[in-house]
């Protein structure tokens, strides 16, 4: 297009000026300021020059002299009183005290803007992290909770320790909501931060390259995918990688929630990650809970760091024993598998022998705590084997599960690992989720009976006619549908229902109950519930307990997978003869005889007021002898 002038539209002076204007304001505190300094500057020489000329005496003669006496006049207004002379002189002098009014108090509310702009961005925390091995959560969730609880204890014995975590939620919101419910701890300190835990820069703000270890806490398996592939990313950087040494040794907890995504979030990873399935763990242990009142309480127990919990150690002094020797000389510890060449032996056979290289995988009070007994102890002639009565479920009792929640499908296929065959199930809902005469159709399960009743929970009347149906257990699930208070509020409603039908029946019903909030079990304790599942709860210790340890990974897993040895909770009379006192160190090799490994116990007590409660006890001391009831149980590990 030659001949054609396409240059800039030609702006007016006016219009120049409010842009340049505006460039200044949009650079901030810094320019604004200086922008005001050259204008007062400006004003005071002029006015200066002009008084000069007005009035040569006032001034002295001197042009610095002017410009000092018109500067002093610009920043105190009183001065104003003290100018005599010409009319001129006294007009310039008022001149540039107002516009020194008008200066200051702009310069003031200036400063005044950018300090507090300042402040809030420091209490908001934009500075970077200046820490070691401390450890990072990248995620804000109900789950943050009971993992903040967990990692206090755990770095109790630490002189510094350190929590980072770094969450879309506002910083101040967050850091309100754990000091309202997390105790202060001396020795751990909390560091809050709010961005994107995909952010690279925001990774870096969290010093993620120095830390001991990260956890993962988002609720969507998309989202833990895409952090764990910016995380890895951040960690194997070259830069990274040739500064900070120690990197290949962080390790991230993460749990992924459907099965199809493990393979993803593993390769996603790249190595640094250890991959828990938060519904196979959740659908695992509400199967077996429902069935054995108390069994939550175990788990609890050893996926947390206020009890006894789970650590492997070295006693090369034990090689050549026999596992069940092994067993034998803890008198405060309890040993229940072998760590051997990367593999994890849990509930091996009571003959294998203990080799060189061998870590014992043990429930102790602490850590470095088990210690090994100056004898072993003289154990009662046992009788063989097969002379023992073993125990096996013959009948489960007909379970009723009531709501309808996305991990139903997982707790029914766990149910027909393990239920005899013919074990009846009742499924009470809304049709959603399996409640329906399809979900029997597409997931054919081959030791159970099922029933779909599609129907308003909630109802007092249609509750009564479920419970009139021979029930002996009620499992209750949360609502998926609702929010987490929501839900727990209609399973609340629900309870208390249940309890006061009871009465009608005269007869009590073994009620599992899930919760998703842990503050609302306090409230639930009225409605007198054996077993409360909070899943955000338990997710969150396992994943505090593998972040700290994640050789543990692998101990859970086989804990709760159904192929493996489980924890299983079975009547003491089916081991030994209820009524005579018996020492614990035979109760172990009693137990050991089925190849399983004892644990624990459960007696029933009977209040004063003949209300009917339970002692469980986890890892109890060996050397003590108890005379159990028929009514007692065992905690074991075992194969089924």
């Amino acid at each position: 297009m030659s001949g054609v002038d396409i240059g800039m539209k030609k702006r007016s002076l006016k219009e120049r000026l409010s842009y340049q204007l505006d460039l200044i304001m949009s650079r901030g505190t810094t320019s604004l300021i200086l922008f005001l300094s050259i204008i007062t500057l400006f004003l005071v020489v002029l006015a200066g020059i002009i008084v000069i000329i007005v009035e040569r005496a006032w001034a002295n003669g001197s042009v610095l002299y002017a410009v000092w006496k018109s500067f002093t006049l610009t920043l105190d207004p009183g001065n104003l009183a003290s100018v005599e002379g010409s009319l001129g002189l006294i007009i310039i002098a008022a001149i540039s005290t107002v516009g020194g009014i008008f200066i200051t108090s702009t310069l003031i509310s200036i400063l005044n803007t950018g300090l507090s702009s300042r402040i809030e961005k420091l209490q908001r925390g934009n500075a970077t992290i200046i820490e070691q091995n401390h450890t990072v959560i990248l995620g804000f969730n109900q789950s943050v909770f009971p993992m903040i609880r967990e990692l206090q204890i755990a770095q109790s014995n630490q002189k510094s320790g350190c929590i980072v975590i770094l969450g879309n939620a506002d910083k101040l919101d967050m850091e309100d909501q754990i000091q309202r419910r997390i105790p202060a701890a001396k020795t751990t300190r909390i560091i809050c931060r709010s961005g994107d835990p995909t952010s690279r820069t925001d990774l870096e703000r969290c010093s993620i390259e120095t830390c001991k270890s990260i956890i993962v806490n988002l609720d969507e398996d998309h989202e833990v995918i895409r952090t764990l592939l910016a995380v890895s990313s951040y960690l194997n950087q070259e830069t990274i990688l040739k500064e900070y040494p120690n990197v290949r040794k962080i390790h991230i907890a993460a749990s992924i929630k459907e099965s199809v995504n493990l393979s993803v979030a593993r390769i996603a990873g790249q190595g640094y990650a250890d991959i828990l399935h938060f519904k196979l763990i959740i659908s695992q242990i509400m199967a077996h809970t429902c069935y054995q009142p108390g069994l939550s309480s175990v788990y609890m127990e050893l996926f947390n760091f206020s009890g006894d919990e789970i650590y492997i150690e070295s006693f090369p002094q034990l090689e050549g024993l026999s596992f069940l020797k092994a067993q034998l000389a803890f008198s405060d510890s309890t040993v229940i598998g072998i760590s051997r060449n990367g593999s994890t032996l849990i509930n091996p056979d009571p003959r294998t022998k203990i080799e060189k290289q061998d870590q014992l995988i043990l429930i102790a009070e602490d850590d470095h705590f088990a210690q090994l007994s100056d004898d072993l102890p003289q154990i009662a002639q046992i009788s063989d084997p097969e002379s023992v009565t073993r125990y096996r479920m013959a009948s489960a009792g007909k379970l009723l599960i009531l709501g309808h929640s996305e991990i139903l499908l997982d707790i029914m296929k766990e149910l027909d690992e393990f239920l005899p065959e013919n074990s009846q199930v009742t499924i009470a809902g809304k049709r959603r989720n399996g409640v329906s005469p399809a979900f029997l159709k597409d997931h054919p399960f081959h030791h159970l009976v099922i029933e779909c009743i599609e129907m308003d929970i909630t109802d007092r009347s249609n509750l009564e006619q479920l419970l009139s149906q021979d029930i002996e257990h009620i499992l209750l699930l949360s609502d998926s549908d609702l929010t987490p208070d929501q839900a727990d509020a209609k399973t609340l409603t629900i309870l208390l229902q249940i309890r006061d039908l009871e009465k009608s029946f005269n007869h009590r019903f073994s009620i599992t109950s899930e919760m998703l909030d842990v503050r609302n079990q306090e409230l639930a304790q009225v409605t007198d519930v054996n077993d409360f599942v909070i899943s955000s709860n338990i997710t969150g210790l396992i994943m505090a307990q593998v972040s700290e340890n994640r050789d543990l990974n692998p101990i859970f897993t086989e804990l709760l997978d159904s192929d493996g040895s489980e924890i299983y909770l079975k009547p003491a009379s089916s081991y030994l003869e209820p009524g005579k006192p018996i020492n614990l160190y035979t109760v172990t090799q009693l137990v050991s005889l089925r190849h399983e490994v004892f644990i624990g116990f459960k007696r029933s007590l009977t209040g004063s007021n003949g209300q009917h409660t339970y002692d469980l006890q986890v890892n109890p001391p060996k050397n003590q002898s108890i005379t159990f009831s028929p009514e007692d149980w065992l905690v074991v590990l075992a194969q089924d």
